[in-house]
């Protein structure tokens, strides 16, 4: 018996997972993820995570700040918890840091390797109640506790992540980044509906970090998360 193997089963499937997914770079995943880490934080022990899917390409979406982790992946994946990267400032990670995530690990693996990072990571992330994942990519291969979507109407069409519209039509709360013009906000709330076939449940804020005060969503997330057995 693979006495690893099982473990890694058995943490996947205590561990409660919240996932922020977007349809873009930029929508305002890391801000609705910090807002849910905070809002998690006061009452459970909340881990959380940013995985950056790679395709070979050069540079650095940790923030936006080169610091050449990327471009210098070795192997497949690479997962990173050392606080000279996790907390350097004004990055995605610091500021989930600063919302009161622990541990908090930044997840750095090419598309095709994401299941096996994800079966690593779990180990990091299992001595929390919950854990918050940034990430869209994930969604294709686990099962997760809520799955949050943010939609941002000033975002171009073309820049949408492949899984955008999946993600549209069957997050569990979609999020609507109340920003554009009426002409933007018109249309992407005409795609919304032609996908969850509804616009009664969108969760519509002016900032992102809105969400975490949302009675329904913080409902579900208590439900989820401040459960003490697990």
């Amino acid at each position: 018996m693979n006495v690893k193997r099982v473990m890694r089963e058995l943490q996947k499937e205590i561990l409660r997972t919240v996932i922020v997914a977007g349809v873009s770079s930029g929508a305002g995943k890391t801000s609705v993820a910090e807002a849910v880490t905070g809002a998690l934080a006061k009452k459970r022990r909340t881990a959380a995570a940013k995985i950056t899917v790679t395709h070979g390409e050069r540079g650095c979406p940790h923030g936006g700040k080169g610091c050449n982790v990327c471009s210098s992946l070795g192997g497949d994946f690479q997962l990173i918890t050392r606080d000279s990267i996790i907390q350097q400032h004004g990055t995605d990670t610091a500021r989930l840091s600063a919302a009161g995530a622990n541990p908090v690990v930044w997840a750095i693996t090419r598309d095709i390797k994401i299941k096996e990072a994800w079966q690593e990571m779990t180990g990091l992330l299992a001595s929390a109640d919950c854990a918050v994942i940034e990430s869209n990519t994930l969604t294709e291969h686990i099962r997760p506790a809520l799955t949050l979507m943010i939609a941002d109407p000033t975002v171009s069409r073309r820049l949408w992540k492949p899984s955008a519209e999946r993600l549209l039509a069957t997050a569990d709360f979609l999020i609507f980044n109340d920003r554009g013009t009426s002409e933007q906000k018109a249309k992407l709330l005409t795609e919304i509906e032609q996908a969850r076939k509804s616009v009664t449940d969108i969760i519509y804020v002016s900032h992102p970090k809105e969400v975490a005060s949302h009675p329904a969503l913080l409902a579900s997330l208590t439900n989820i998360c401040a459960n003490p057995d697990k």
